[in-house]
């Protein structure tokens, strides 16, 4: 296990004349909750894309695990991202996507999956489209935490949550970094 699971270094990211990352370094060691705070507009969601490997640097290093994680498809199985605001189709389902993410992703626990299933109470068939926002948040982090991943992204994790339901997530996220040693940022 490497002492950091999350490392940039002199990271730095441009849309044409804009910098949105200049010269990030980050030290997330292994196992910890780390949060980022800014406002809008300060890169947030863009330094969480390059942890997951979305987005290719402009310079700098991104490191997942000790290595890089740009189009490494062993560190990406390890990561779960659980992004702001997401398209998922019209006709899908809790249960389409649970199955669609299965075939995906090699380190889904079926048991795992049922266990969160029935502490969040979300309906298996309901179209997804009718949930309501808070209901597709705690659906995308159902799935994130079902594949038991070694880093857990979250961008904006709690948004459109009740109290009672947001309480209950970061339980049930706090009890995967305490039990398994899941990183969070």
């Amino acid at each position: 296990m490497t002492e950091f699971a999350v490392q940039t270094l002199h990271l730095t990211k441009r849309f044409d004349d804009f910098v949105a990352l200049n010269s990030v370094d980050m030290h997330v060691p292994t196992g910890s909750v780390y949060g980022l705070i800014g406002p809008n507009g300060a890169g947030k969601t863009t330094l969480l894309q390059h942890i997951a490997g979305i987005y290719r640097k402009d310079s700098g290093d991104v490191l997942v695990l000790g290595q890089p994680v740009f189009e490494n498809v062993a560190i990406k199985e390890r990561i779960a991202f659980v992004p702001s605001s997401f398209y998922i189709p019209a006709r899908a389902t809790l249960k389409s996507l649970a199955s669609l993410h299965e075939s995906i992703t090699p380190r889904i626990d079926r048991g795992r999956f049922e266990t969160l299933l029935d502490n969040l109470n979300l309906p298996l068939t309901l179209p997804f489209r009718k949930f309501s926002k808070g209901m597709q948040k705690q659906a995308m982090l159902l799935l994130a935490l079902a594949s038991r991943p070694d880093v857990l992204l979250l961008d904006e994790p709690m948004d459109g949550l009740d109290p009672l339901v947001r309480k209950t997530a970061w339980s049930i996220v706090l009890s995967d970094v305490a039990e398994f040693g899941t990183t969070v940022i």
